[in-house]
């Protein structure tokens, strides 16, 4: 693809350039690929004639491809020149409800960690050595060999499931026979979670606050009548109020943030308890 654009003339060139960066635009805010013709009419409204040979969601697939690639092609790149890196995964399932397996390296630019997104795999199997296997696909799809791993690979993170973390037959432990100088990480954010939701258990006060902010925010969520109410007598009051939030969630920390600091300004509202 590059080399079609250096064979053009400098106006086709322009008007390519801008059709790439309306595509991306597109991938970028994961949008339909149909948006694209609308927003080249937008821009011909604007007055710049794009032409009307690639207004189609096809030229925007094929635009979009080929960024993909140049973006892989910088990486593979890289990561020729780095002499260490680190693997990141976790699993997900898209909307057929098909495993997949997010891949991510770290590695170090310019003395600064990059964290880099390298592929979504489907899985064949969820168990440990399919999910290792899907792993080994991405990375091999960005030209990192068996051989790379063992030479250059220094760390593996992941959550904290027994599928991945599990001491014997783990995809940590899988890897770790691969690559004895690894070290495995247990993501700190996901055992946060883990240690802050036990914690609860075990202190009476805060799981009564936990039921107590769940009912609060079930009542405004699930009744439209409530909601209306609460925003009204906000108005009423002069005040901008804070809808109570959900605290359940993969993240459950944030969602308890955000919950308490609305129950805090609660609190400070005029002719509040």
């Amino acid at each position: 693809m590059a080399c079609v654009l250096q064979k053009m003339s400098e106006n086709v060139r322009e008007k390519m350039t801008k059709l790439f960066n309306i595509a991306y635009f597109v991938a970028k805010e994961e949008g339909p690929f149909t948006m694209f013709p609308s927003l080249v009419d937008l821009h011909h409204k604007n007055g710049l004639d794009l032409g009307g040979t690639y207004k189609n969601d096809n030229a925007c697939r094929t635009f979009v491809q080929a960024i993909c690639q140049s973006m892989k092609d910088d990486l593979v790149e890289k990561l020729k020149n780095t002499h260490f890196f680190s693997v990141m995964s976790d699993s997900s399932v898209d909307r057929s409800v098909k495993d997949q397996e997010m891949v991510y390296l770290t590695y170090v630019e310019d003395g600064k960690p990059v964290n880099q997104f390298v592929d979504i795999v489907s899985l064949e199997h969820a168990h440990s050595q399919g999910i290792l296997d899907a792993i080994l696909v991405g990375l091999r799809n960005v030209g990192l060999t068996e051989q790379d791993l063992k030479s250059r690979m220094v760390g593996f993170g992941c959550d904290g499931a027994s599928v991945m973390m599990g001491i014997h037959n783990g995809v940590a432990a899988k890897l770790k026979q691969m690559c004895p100088s690894i070290v495995p990480i247990w993501c700190v954010a996901h055992r946060l979670e883990l240690s802050a939701l036990g914690s609860i258990t075990s202190v009476p006060l805060l799981a009564e606050l936990k039921e107590t902010l769940n009912g609060v925010s079930k009542h405004y969520s699930h009744s439209a009548k409530a909601s209306r109410e609460l925003h009204a007598l906000g108005k009423v009051m002069g005040i901008n109020v804070v809808k109570p939030g959900n605290i359940d969630g993969t993240r459950w920390l944030p969602h308890m943030s955000r919950a308490l600091e609305g129950l805090v300004k609660l609190q400070s509202y005029p002719g509040s308890l």
